[in-house]
């Protein structure tokens, strides 16, 4: 009874995206400054890397809200989407190219930039307000669960095929979502 039992069409889209696209990025999330470590990067350059994202984030997250309000949220989280892939195939292309490693950041900042308003937007518009509460929470919880297995089974696939194998199947999972 805690949970909504009936949900809009454009909600239960919504639980299913990020659902897979939690899975995927806590699949990634977890592993991306061992991964840069694994390439010789030390802690500060790793703290360096993120520093960059949230620093850009905090100036571009007000441009991904006037994207939203202009071409839509559907437009925006697909935008999200390949900006994401991109900045996973930069990851892995960092092994080929250090210059990635400044690239990178800023491909990371354009999927938030983009994906978050839109996310939020998206939930607002089609939850009801007397129901908002049991559907954030039916959404914390199945995002709380993704964020438990997607470590567990990136873990799993960098044991017996490698960070390649482990970025390559969340590109496919964001792709899906």
């Amino acid at each position: 009874h805690y949970f909504r039992k009936h949900l809009p069409q454009q909600l239960e889209e919504l639980y299913l995206s990020s659902a897979i696209m939690d899975f995927a990025n806590s699949a990634i999330m977890l592993f991306e400054p061992i991964y840069l470590w694994s390439l010789g990067y030390r802690l500060r350059d790793i703290m360096i890397f993120y520093l960059l994202v949230y620093g850009a984030y905090i100036f571009t997250a007000p441009l991904g809200g006037k994207f939203v309000a202009r071409y839509g949220h559907e437009r925006s989280i697909l935008i999200s989407t390949f900006w994401l892939v991109a900045y996973i195939v930069a990851l892995i292309g960092i092994r080929q190219s250090s210059a990635l490693f400044f690239v990178a950041p800023f491909l990371l900042t354009m999927q938030k930039t983009f994906y978050w308003p839109a996310y939020h937007f998206d939930f607002m518009r089609f939850s009801l307000k007397e129901e908002r509460a049991s559907e954030y929470s039916g959404l914390w919880a199945l995002s709380t669960m993704m964020y438990t297995l997607g470590p567990v089974a990136a873990g799993f696939a960098i044991k017996l095929f490698g960070f390649s194998a482990m970025f390559s199947s969340a590109i496919l999972l964001i792709l899906l979502s």
